[in-house]
């Protein structure tokens, strides 16, 4: 794996983001096997629903080649987040944070948004619906979330109740979500989908 890693830094610049997507699938199928289901509650939230993840060193190749991770042992998504922030990529920044279980960030984030010039007041609605985010199969919130989400245009602010909402290991809404870009849905993928899902 690790020879995988250095051969795709040898190749030229040009030929990389072509290299990038076709290898993921071969990289984390590599993985078959070795990967390991993680129990982990969200970060920023009072809520102790555990939710499962995988990981797997081919995994975290898959991350970094998305563009999720950088190089190393370092897991910290802030630096990605910032970058993004500093782009105006308010509802992306917030959607990746969530899906890395930080939903105090994700709120934060889209806060942010709503408070720059040209900001969205639909950024603060989907925070204020997060902060009430509960994992109750029957609750209210739930059934809210779901309508709401239909009527949201952003596909970023769209796919973070999508998953939400889901059911464990039941992402079909998130991952075929066309409007969202395909490195961040092979990402989601690599973190949220059990090995037999990702054989398909």
């Amino acid at each position: 794996m690790k020879q995988y890693a250095e051969d795709i830094d040898q190749k030229s610049p040009s030929n990389k983001g072509s290299l990038v997507y076709a290898g993921i699938k071969a990289i984390v199928k590599s993985s078959l096997g070795t990967t390991e289901s993680v129990r982990s509650s969200w970060s920023g939230s009072d809520r102790q629903a555990d939710v499962v993840h995988y990981v797997s060193e081919e995994r975290s190749l898959a991350l970094q080649l998305c563009g999720w991770r950088k190089k190393g042992s370092d897991t910290d998504i802030g630096p990605f987040l910032n970058s993004l922030e500093q782009e105006g990529e308010w509802e992306r920044a917030a959607a990746i944070s969530l899906f890395n279980l930080d939903i105090r960030r994700a709120i934060q984030i889209l806060n942010k948004g709503a408070s720059t010039g040209k900001g969205d007041l639909n950024l603060n609605v989907v925070a204020m619906a997060l902060s009430g985010y509960t994992d109750e199969k029957n609750s209210l919130w739930r059934e809210m979330c779901s309508s709401l989400r239909n009527q949201l245009s952003n596909p970023y602010l769209a796919v973070m109740f999508a998953f939400l909402t889901s059911d464990p290991g039941s992402y079909d809404t998130v991952l075929f979500e066309c409007a969202m870009a395909v490195r961040d849905r092979v990402a989601f993928a690599c973190l949220f989908l059990n090995d037999a899902q990702v054989r398909c």
